[in-house]
C-alpha cells in the first residue's frame, strides 16, 4: 500500500512540475538540441531525476511515508542524500526542468524554473520546516542546525562529488555511512543494543546478567558501587536494578521505573533473531525493544548522561530495573523490593516507562498519554455439578446448558457506567482531538453530569472507550463433561473482569451471582483482585510532562486509565503513586509488543530518550 501511495503521489506532484507543466509550456516549440548544450541537460535530466527517486524510496524506506504533505513520513529522514542538504527533492527537481530548459533551448522553461524554486523556497520557510519542527521537535532541530537547506556545508562538501557519481551509475552508498550519532544518542543506541542482546525471558534467560551489564554502565558513568545494587532472593537466576543519584534535596526521592524480562520468543516464527540487535530499513528489531528495554535503557542512558554532566538535582533519583512483570520468573520482582527492601525504592511517586505511550495514528503524531490508573484484574469462575448420567436418556438437568443459559445472560449484562478524574480528563481530551459527534459525545460524558445517551453511544462505538466507562467480565475459558457418551457432571467457565479502580471484588462477585440467576451455578474466585487506586493528577508531575511535550512535540497530552495491567498496581496499592510516561512514540497501527518481529522505530527512540532526559531534569530542577 505503501509502494502505491509513493508511486501515486510521485507521479501526481513531481510529475506535474517536471512532465505536465513543461509539456504545456514547450507545446509550440518541444525541439530538442542534441549539442554541447542539450547534452549536459540530459545529463542533468538523469541526475535530477536519479535523486527524485532515491529521495521517494528513502521517505518510504526509513520515514515510512510519502513525499506528499497530507501523507508524510513518520520517522524523520535524515539519511542518504539528506545527510548533505535537507531538501535534495527540490534540488532534484530543479536539476530535471534546468535540465529540460538546457534541452530544449527554452528560455520560458528557465523561467519557470526559477518560479518553481522561489515558490517551493516559500513553502519550505513558511509551512515545512515549521511543520517538521512540530513534528519531530529536538532532533529536526539538531538536524537543520547541521545541515544546509540548499547547499552542502563544509563537512559535507568533500563527498558531495562521489554521491553524485555513485547516483549516476545507480551504486549503492557505500555502507559506511550511516547517520552520524551524537554521543548521548550513541550511549542509548549501545545500552539498548547490550540489553536486546542479553536473553531476559523466563525459560532459558536472566534477568541477573541484563541487571550486572546496566550496574557496570552505572559505575562507568560515575555512580557509587554502593549506590548501585544487584538484588533478588538467594537462589534466584533473575535478580533487578536498583541504583540512587543522590542529591542534597530533602524532599522524597522520584522512582523511575521499568521491567527488563520480557516475554518468550521462537526463533522459528521470526524473520530475524529475536536475541539479536538489529537496525533496518528505520526500525530496531529485538525481543523488548517495544516491552520495555527501550524504557530500562533510556533511563539508564538519562541517568549515565546527568551524572557525567554533573547534574544536580533537587531530590534523589531511583531507578529500579526489575524481573517478573510478564509473569515467567519464579517471582515479581516489585512486590519482592516492597516487602523486603521498601526503603530502598519508597519514593513521592513513580514514573513508569511500562504505560503511557505517545501515540503515531496514520502517521501522524496524535498526542501523549499519561498513565495515572489501572483497571483491576479479577478471575472468577462459573460452576454447575449435577449427577450427570447415560446420554441415550437426556434430561432437563444438564451441567452443560445450564452453564450455557448462565453465560448467555452474563454477556447480555453491562455494568453501570462511572467514571473518575482520570477518566474525565481523558475523555475531555481525547475530545478535543475527535470531530462531530465522537467529539461531542466524549465532552458530555466528561461533564459533572455525563450524558446517557453519549455513554450508550460511545460504548457502542469502540470496546476500548467502553472499557474507559465501566467494569467489564467476560467468558475466557470453558471446560465440560467427562465422556461422549455421558450426560456432564460438570461444566465451568472462567470469567475474567477488569473492575474499574476502587470496585470491591466482593461486589463484583455478588452481581454476577445476581445476573446469574440459578442457584446451580456457583462462582468463586480464581485469582484475586490487587487493589490499583487512581493516582491524582498532581501538578509536580503533569506540569513537567505539558511543558516537556510542548517544547519537543506541540501535541496535547491525555491522562488515561490503562483497561490492562502493570506493575504500577503494586505500588499504587503500597501507596505511592504511578505515572505511566514512555517517552518513545508507539504507531498504534503497528504494535508487535509481545509479537512476531517486534520493533520501533529508530527516530523515535531517539527522540525518545532526549524526551525522558529532559523530563527527568524538569521533575527534578531547583
Amino acid at each position: 500500500m505503501l509502494v502505491l501511495r509513493s508511486i501515486f503521489f510521485a507521479l501526481l506532484l513531481p510529475g506535474s512540475a517536471t512532465v505536465v507543466i513543461p509539456y504545456f509550456i514547450l507545446s509550440r516549440r518541444g525541439v530538442p538540441h542534441w549539442d554541447a548544450i542539450g547534452l549536459p541537460g540530459v545529463v542533468a535530466v538523469a541526475l535530477g531525476a536519479t535523486i527524485l527517486i532515491r529521495c521517494i524510496v528513502d521517505f518510504a524506506r526509513v520515514g515510512r511515508g510519502t513525499l506528499a504533505p497530507v501523507d508524510p513520513p513518520r520517522a524523520l529522514v535524515i539519511r542518504g542524500l539528506y545527510r548533505y542538504v535537507r531538501n535534495p527533492m527540490y534540488v532534484g527537481v530543479v536539476l530535471v526542468l534546468l535540465g529540460e530548459a538546457a534541452l530544449f533551448r527554452s528560455t520560458d522553461l528557465l523561467l519557470y524554473s526559477a518560479v518553481f524554486f522561489l515558490v517551493v523556497n516559500l513553502f519550505v520557510i513558511l509551512y515545512e520546516e515549521p511543520a517538521l519542527r512540530a513534528r519531530f521537535g529536538e532532533p529536526y532541530e539538531q538536524y537543520r542546525r547541521s545541515v544546509g537547506r540548499w547547499i552542502p556545508r563544509r563537512n559535507a562538501m568533500k563527498r558531495a562529488g562521489l554521491i553524485a557519481l555513485l547516483l549516476i551509475l545507480d551504486a549503492p552508498l557505500p555502507a559506511q555511512m550511516p547517520r552520524t550519532l551524537s554521543a548521548n544518542d550513541q550511549r542509548a543506541r549501545d545500552i539498548f543494543e547490550q540489553l536486546i542482546n542479553i536473553n531476559t525471558t523466563g525459560s532459558s534467560g536472566s534477568t541477573t546478567v541484563a541487571a550486572n551489564a546496566m550496574a557496570k554502565r552505572l559505575t562507568d558513568a560515575g555512580f557509587p558501587a554502593a549506590d548501585v545494587q544487584v538484588i533478588g532472593p538467594a537462589a534466584s537466576k533473575n535478580h533487578n536494578l536498583v541504583a540512587r543519584f543522590r542529591s542534597t534535596g530533602t524532599q522524597k526521592p522520584i522512582l523511575l521505573l521499568a521491567h527488563i524480562d520480557v516475554v518468550e520468543a521462537k526463533k522459528e516464527d521470526w524473520s530475524v533473531d529475536p536475541f539479536t540487535f538489529l537496525e533496518r530499513e528505520g526500525f530496531f528489531y529485538g525481543r523488548g525493544t517495544m516491552d520495555v528495554k527501550d524504557g530500562a535503557a533510556i533511563l539508564v542512558a538519562t541517568l549515565a548522561r546527568l551524572k557525567q554532566e554533573g547534574y544536580r538535582p533537587n531530590r534523589d533519583l531511583i531507578l529500579a530495573l526489575t524481573t517478573g512483570e510478564e509473569g515467567g520468573s519464579d517471582y515479581n520482582g516489585v512486590q519482592w523490593l516492597l516487602a523486603n527492601h521498601r526503603d530502598l525504592i519508597d519514593a513521592a511517586f513513580v514514573i513508569n516507562m511500562d504505560a503511557g505511550d505517545p501515540v503515531i495514528l496514520n502517521g501522524k503524531r496524535l498526542m501523549r498519554s499519561v498513565q495515572a490508573s489501572e483497571k483491576v484484574y479479577v478471575t472468577f469462575k462459573l460452576e454447575v455439578h449435577n449427577p450427570g448420567g447415560h446420554s441415550s436418556l437426556p434430561t432437563n438437568d444438564n451441567a452443560i446448558y445450564r452453564l450455557a443459559a448462565a453465560l448467555g445472560r452474563l454477556s447480555a449484562y453491562e455494568f453501570p457506567a462511572q467514571l473518575n478524574e482520570i477518566t474525565r480528563a481523558s475523555f475531555a481530551r481525547w475530545g478535543q482531538l475527535q470531530q462531530g459527534q465522537l467529539a461531542a459525545d466524549m465532552a458530555a460524558v466528561a461533564g459533572p453530569t455525563p450524558d446517557t445517551a453519549a455513554i450508550r453511544r460511545l460504548s457502542s462505538a469502540s470496546p476500548l472507550y467502553n472499557a474507559q466507562l465501566r467494569t467489564t467480565c467476560v467468558a475466557t475459558e470453558l471446560a465440560g463433561g467427562h465422556a461422549e457418551n455421558a450426560l456432564p457432571q460438570s461444566a465451568s467457565a472462567t470469567v475474567n473482569c477488569r473492575m474499574l479502580p476502587g470496585t470491591p471484588s466482593d461486589e463484583v462477585q455478588s452481581t454476577l451471582s445476581r445476573v446469574v440467576n440459578d442457584t446451580t451455578v456457583t462462582v468463586s474466585v480464581v485469582t484475586a483482585a490487587v487493589p490499583s487506586p487512581p493516582s491524582p493528577l498532581k501538578p509536580e508531575i503533569m506540569d513537567p510532562v505539558e511543558r516537556v511535550t510542548k517544547r519537543l512535540w506541540n501535541i496535547p497530552v491525555v491522562p488515561v486509565m490503562e483497561t490492562g495491567a502493570t506493575d504500577g498496581l503494586y505500588l499504587r496499592n503500597a501507596g505511592i503513586p504511578v505515572y505511566g510516561v514512555s517517552g518513545v512514540f508507539v504507531d498504534i497501527n503497528d504494535i508487535r509488543a509481545h509479537g512476531r518481529d517486534e520493533r520501533i522505530g529508530v527516530q523515535d527512540y531517539y527522540d525518545g530518550a532526549e524526551y525522558i532526559y529532559q523530563l527527568v531534569k524538569a521533575v527534578t530542577s531547583r
